[in-house]
């Protein structure tokens, strides 16, 4: 490292050689699930002495779906053996979907509900309350978060827009009518 200048680290192969050589020696918390392997994606190195920079793009979410990459900065202090990590940051490896307006979908189910018909988003029960089959709506297709965000986004929507016509949330994707609380048939709603 003695024969390297401080500042940005251009075309040299043998310091990434070096560096995956002596991975090992150097102390870390493997939290971030560091390996060798991946430090043949290492990005723009700089050296400030003792400390050697870099950029490791990871792909953890994308298995999942995610259309981003996180990236993990990590300084090795060659004089002390120790290596941090430090996340933050992506990049985006392709468009991210559109976004989902929900209006129209709370109001096509409110109606729905409030009419009485039978749609293969519901299911009717026998005291009169109806269950939103949320994946009939917004099916678990696509990123996790993506699908959880609009399936929030959709319950406090038509939550809105029950409550205008007197329909009140039993629990998570059940509503009743106003007459069954009148009736005593159903329990009062959760605050």
């Amino acid at each position: 490292m003695k024969k390297v200048k401080p500042g940005a680290v251009e075309g040299a192969p043998e310091l990434g050689s070096l560096v995956r050589a002596s991975w090992d020696e150097f102390r870390c918390s493997n939290e971030h699930g560091m390996t060798v392997e991946k430090l043949y994606r290492w990005e723009d190195p700089v050296w400030e002495p003792p400390y050697l920079r870099f950029t490791i793009e990871r792909h953890g979410g994308t298995v999942h779906g995610s259309s981003r990459a996180d990236l993990h900065h990590w300084t090795l202090d060659v004089e002390t053996g120790e290596a941090f990590c430090g996340t933050g940051g992506y990049r985006q490896l392709r468009p991210r979907q559109p976004a989902l307006n929900v209006t129209p979908l709370a109001n096509e189910i409110r109606r729905a509900i409030v009419e009485g018909r039978e749609d293969k988003r519901l299911k009717w029960n026998k005291d009169g309350s109806v269950r939103l089959l949320i994946g009939e709506v917004i099916p678990e297709s696509g990123p996790k978060k993506t699908v959880v965000g609009r399936r929030t986004r959709l319950r406090a929507r038509l939550e809105e827009l029950l409550c205008s016509s007197c329909w009140r949330r039993v629990r998570v994707n059940v509503y009743a009518p106003p007459e069954a609380e009148a009736s005593g048939s159903l329990p009062p709603s959760p605050q």
